[in-house]
């Protein structure tokens, strides 16, 4: 802005940054994504007049919790043999039903219920075990 004396293009800043313009406009755009403000600043009623966003120091994430316990799952997943995997996978990631998944590997309903109640009960006790060690595996 000083050099040109005016607020530079998004063709000016990338050429002079050598980056693109797409660039340019994705850090424009998350420049703008939050607003500073001080800590010192006293909370109360006024803030709502004021227009200002109620002040949050930190907030839960629910996400976290089903990425620790996908961690806690993979070691004990990989425990199992490949056709309880197998069919776990076919359940949960390509959510076909029991007759759906008996059909494709040759087994019945019946079978297939029997698998994922055992395997599941097995991960959920396996898991419940391993909570209070962090993770470790108990042997």
């Amino acid at each position: 802005e000083q050099h040109l004396g005016r607020r530079p293009t998004r063709t000016e800043l990338a050429h002079h940054l050598h980056l693109t313009e797409e660039e340019i406009a994705e850090g424009q755009l998350a420049a703008h994504g939050y607003a500073t403000r001080s800590l010192d600043t006293p909370a109360g009623e006024d803030e709502e007049t004021s227009g200002a966003a109620p002040r949050h120091l930190a907030t839960t994430e629910p996400a976290y919790e089903l990425i620790e316990s996908l961690a806690a799952l993979r070691p004990l997943l990989d425990r199992l043999d490949e056709r309880d995997r197998l069919i776990l996978s076919l359940r949960f990631g390509e959510e076909l039903t029991q007759a759906e998944i008996g059909r494709r590997i040759g087994l019945s309903q019946m079978q297939v219920s029997r698998v994922l109640t055992r395997v599941l009960g097995d991960l959920r006790a396996a898991l419940l075990e391993e909570a209070p060690v962090s993770g470790r595996a108990t042997g």
